[in-house]
This record gives structure tokens, C-alpha cells and sequence, in this order.
């Protein structure tokens, strides 16, 4: 039965992981407009790993010949007020229909916004991509980022993947108190190791890796605003706190100490797990 436990922990902790991983991944998407016979795509730029230039590609299509249209690529550092620099984009050689422009390299951590727009020879705006462009607030992003070594978002993910696994147990065996079994010492013990490892992995592991990325040494509440510091950070003072209501069974067997009963424990445990599936199933800012 405890062999079954664990694979069934261990799978559905793949399965999470692997849904949070593709809901906080932004993935480049493909967009189109068209006015007429004029085709104006663009496959978007979703980030830049490392220092250098980004390009920005995109493809025209018009009835006529291309000089007599103005391309330009709309950019800002930031979503401030600032204004938004503009870049006639240039024909790619060897490429029929491309045209191309770069947003210069920034430093780890800056964000650019950028649009395309499409002129004619009067200047009048034909089209725009994205399309509905909501007077400027919805731009495409790009985050610049730094690169992190295999040997520290290894363990990283290590850390935060064996924590769910935990979690899980934790689930497992506050279901069973609530049956009525003797499950509170399991449930203890599980509950210190989603502790112990939520923590490496969050927080000096966690804040390596966004110093890393980001440049910033740590981004969550109360100092800044970054939901996946900030959500870390709920996670882990969840599970102190349900260490400390556990405390008894968890250091010193003996649920004597605990500061309360078996069943409103294992309901705590519970509602820890239900707190990290929906943290895990925010997407993170990374």
C-alpha cells in the first residue's frame, strides 16, 4: 500500500508539474492581419536568454511592390509612459517578402514592448500587429533574461518537484486520519519534508535562480510585486505554520503536543495541499 503511495505521488506530481510548466512557458505565437490584398505576419519574440540584439522578423505581402509602403517596428524599455522608438524595418537579403528590425540588447531583467505598423506612401496607417492594439496596452513582450547554469536550476527544480511529492503524501495521509487510521505521524513527516525542501528550493535555490535570470535578489511580497517569488513565499510560511500546529508528532512523537486534534490537523493538511496546487497552477513570471 505504501509502494502505491509513492508511485501514485510521484505520478500525478509529474502530471502537475508538467501543467504548470506549459501554462508559465510563453510560447511564440504566429499572427496575421490582412487590409484587403495587403498580408502583414509575424511569428512574436518572446524573450531573450543572454545578452544581443533581438530581431524582429515579420513577412508583408501587397498587391504592389513593397517600396511603396512604410514598415516600421514600434518599440519601448518598460511599460511606462515613455514613448515608443521607432525603426523603419529593412528588407532581408535573400529572404522575398521579410523585412527586419532589432531592438538593441538590454540588461537581465528589462522588458520591451513592441508593434508593428504598416504606412503608406502618404503616411496613413494601414494596419497594425498585433491588430487590436487598444491604444498601445497590449503590445507584444519581451523579457530579457539572464542564463542559468544546469547546475543551479537543476537542483531548483529538483527541490520544488520532490516538495509536491510530498505534498501529495501529505494528502494521502490526511485522508486517512479523517477514515480513521493512524496516519498522523506519516502525515507529520511528510509534511516536514515539503517544509525543509520547499524551502532549499525556494528560497536560497529560488533566489539564486531569479538573481540569475532577473537580476534582482529577491522579487516577492512584501519588497516587490513578482507573483512567483511572492507565491513562494505564501507556500512556504503555510507549512511552518502547519508545522508548528503539528509540531507534537512531527519533533517528538507525541501528538500530545500537537495544538490540535488528529482530524482538524489532517483538514489543515489538506487545505495545504489545496494551497499548493493552485500556487503550482499560477503561472510563473519566469
Amino acid at each position: 500500500m505504501k509502494l502505491f503511495k509513492y508511485v501514485l505521488a510521484f505520478v500525478l506530481t509529474v502530471i502537475l508539474l508538467g501543467i504548470a510548466r506549459h501554462i508559465s512557458i510563453r510560447v511564440p505565437e504566429f499572427e496575421e492581419v490582412t487590409s484587403g490584398a495587403i498580408k502583414l505576419s509575424h511569428t512574436t519574440v518572446t524573450e531573450k536568454v543572454g545578452s544581443g540584439e533581438v530581431e524582429i522578423i515579420a513577412t508583408l505581402t501587397t498587391p504592389e511592390t513593397a517600396d511603396k509602403y512604410s514598415l516600421n517596428l514600434f518599440y519601448k524599455i518598460g511599460k511606462g509612459e515613455g514613448e515608443y522608438t521607432s525603426l523603419r524595418m529593412q528588407p532581408v537579403e535573400g529572404k522575398a517578402n521579410q523585412f527586419s528590425a532589432v531592438i538593441p540588447s538590454q540588461p537581465k531583467g528589462k522588458r520591451a514592448y513592441y508593434y508593428l505598423s504598416l504606412s503608406d506612401s502618404q503616411g496613413k496607417r494601414i494596419l497594425t500587429l498585433p491588430e487590436k492594439l487598444d491604444l498601445l496596452n497590449n503590445p507584444f513582450l519581451v523579457k530579457f533574461k539572464g542564463k542559468v547554469p544546469p547546475y543551479v536550476i537543476g537542483p531548483h527544480v529538483l527541490m520544488m518537484f520532490a516538495s509536491v511529492f510530498f505534498v501529495f503524501l501529505v494528502l494521502f495521509s490526511s485522508l486517512e486520519v479523517l477514515w480513521g487510521k493512524d496516519s498522523l505521524r506519516q502525515l507529520s513527516v511528510y509534511s516536514l519534508w515539503a517544509t525543509i525542501l520547499s524551502f532549499i528550493g525556494g528560497v536560497p535555490l529560488g533566489i539564486l535562480v531569479t538573481n540569475l535570470t532577473f537580476g534582482e535578489i529577491w522579487g516577492g511580497f512584501p519588497i516587490f510585486t513578482d507573483i512567483t517569488d511572492s507565491k513562494t513565499s505564501i507556500l512556504i510560511f503555510y507549512w511552518i505554520i502547519f508545522l508548528i500546529l503539528i509540531k507534537g508528532s512531527a519533533f517528538k512523537k507525541d501528538k500530545t503536543k500537537n495544538l490540535l486534534p488528529d482530524k482538524t490537523l489532517a483538514w489543515f493538511g489538506i487545505l495545504g495541499y489545496i494551497l499548493t496546487l493552485a500556487i503550482y497552477l499560477i503561472p510563473h513570471s519566469i
